[in-house]
């Protein structure tokens, strides 16, 4: 055991034992004959080395996800706005009745709705009011322009989307001047044979639900009609809704060049029951939306 000794300390911590002229004694006991005792009973040290073969690791393809925040279609990863993706996938395993509810659950989106299943809400981005958000519908801008509150009567089913793109932040440039504070760009399936799809629900208080889309190919184009119908009596009185939707789309692809022609319907009639005032719970809203676009792009 070797044994040293300290009288006189330099540094600020040991100041103390300096000022009471005290010594410290400070004692090594050496670990050589303990060390050298556990290595002569240490057994061999056994190594196992596992190969693991690129070749049998499948590999795997991601598909890209373009998406339309600027004024052509880009990667997602390239995209200069933040951008959230509502995939198919999500939306299939999503337990929503309607394209709001489906929007409820994503952040930075906040959503007011007045009545069950899709019936009126207004929809605001990143503490924007519901007047500074653009909706559109395969790009193309359906903003109401009377009032936000009429924004999102868009003739689309919960099943005729393939995805749903959120640009928050001010996209007026892109989407026009509602887009203020974001825009929602609801992108529908885009079928490439001919198939088909129904649904049909009912519940208490006269509810009843039915969907149905159906698209045919014919040569180098793709026709795709789509239609639903929802209604119910109200779980109170003055909370009747009925709601039909139609949209049409057609795709043609001519000698390097793309044409898109949609068309739509929203009728909309329900018991506005306390909407805007406790005082009035008889007021009744009947609105109708009616649009039609027609979009070309050259390839290469």
């Amino acid at each position: 055991m070797s044994a040293f000794r300290f009288k006189r300390f330099a540094r600020k911590s040991y100041s103390i034992f300096n000022s009471m002229h005290k010594a410290v004694t400070i004692g090594v006991l050496s670990g050589c004959t303990l060390v050298s005792a556990h290595a002569a009973y240490a057994e061999p040290e056994e190594r196992m080395v596992a190969e693991t073969s690129l070749d049998t690791i499948s590999p795997t393809e991601l598909d890209e996800v373009v998406v339309t925040a600027s004024r052509v279609g880009m990667p997602l990863n390239l995209a200069a706005k933040q951008v959230t993706i509502v995939t198919k996938q999500e939306i299939e395993r999503s337990p929503v009745r309607s394209i709001e509810d489906l929007l409820n659950h994503v952040a930075g989106v906040d959503i007011l709705q007045r009545g069950p299943h899709g019936v009126q809400a207004d929809i605001s981005l990143r503490g924007g009011s519901f007047d500074q958000t653009a909706i559109l519908l395969n790009g193309i801008n359906l903003t109401s322009p009377h009032t936000g509150h009429y924004s999102f009567d868009i003739p689309v089913n919960l099943s005729d989307i393939e995805r749903i793109e959120i640009v928050k932040g001010p996209s007026s440039q892109v989407y026009g001047a509602s887009a203020f504070s974001g825009g929602i760009n609801i992108i529908t399936k885009k079928d490439k044979e001919t198939n088909a799809f129904a649904k049909l629900e009912g519940g208490m208080n006269g509810l009843l639900g039915a969907e149905a889309r159906g698209a045919t190919r014919m040569g180098r184009s793709v026709h795709t009609l789509s239609a639903g119908y929802k209604r119910s009596d109200g779980y109170i009185r003055n909370s009747d809704y009925g709601i039909t939707n139609l949209h049409w789309k057609s795709h043609f692809d001519v000698e390097g060049s793309t044409i898109d022609i949609q068309a739509g319907l929203n009728d909309k009639a329900y018991g506005a029951n306390t909407f805007y005032s406790a005082a009035y719970p008889d007021q009744y809203d009947d609105t109708r939306a009616v649009f039609a676009s027609l979009r070309g792009e050259t390839v290469g």
